[in-house]
């Protein structure tokens, strides 16, 4: 069942995710939460020495442990982009959240993060990386119950995502 009230943003690296977490959390004036900080916290380490020192899997598995602790709350989630890759982190997004899914062209959520310390970006070549992307966009499309064009302002997504908050 869907708490009233809850939204999980979704999507790829660049969409805004945490961006717009945090400003409708402030709109709205409830709590706000990002999975990869708290995985990093369960974890115990940050999210890139995660993925070298025990891999994806482990990743995955602590994302896991991470909307388990989460999705009680409700709120506002900013969900890390590869959690949707497990069909029980789908369940329990599903569940407790409306999932909005910030889609926009792979390029231009390339050209956001063009330049920032991501170590994927430097691990993966940008022909891997749409790879993943087209790999994940059903994912998000099939998890989603409202898409959104991340390519339009920060205040217009804000209003948007409010929107559907309270809808």
């Amino acid at each position: 069942m869907i708490q009233q009230r809850s939204i999980a943003l979704i999507g790829f690296m660049g969409s805004g995710k945490s961006t717009l977490g945090r400003l409708v959390s402030n709109e709205l004036q409830v709590s706000f939460r990002d999975l990869d900080a708290v995985t990093e916290d369960l974890a115990g380490m940050r999210i890139p020495s995660l993925l070298v020192e025990k891999g994806e899997l482990a990743l995955r598995e602590f994302e896991t442990l991470a909307l388990t602790r989460v999705c009680p709350e409700g709120g506002v989630l900013a969900a890390s982009s590869g959690c949707v890759m497990l069909e029980r982190n789908r369940h329990m997004l599903r569940s407790a959240y409306r999932c909005i899914f910030l889609d926009a062209p792979f390029d231009i959520l390339m050209d956001r993060v063009n330049g920032t310390s991501r170590p994927i970006l430097k691990s993966m070549s940008r022909d891997e990386l749409r790879r993943l992307y087209e790999l994940r966009k059903p994912i998000y499309l099939d998890c989603a119950s409202e898409t959104l064009d991340a390519t339009a302002t920060l205040r217009q997504l804000t209003e948007q995502i409010i929107d559907i908050y309270y809808s």
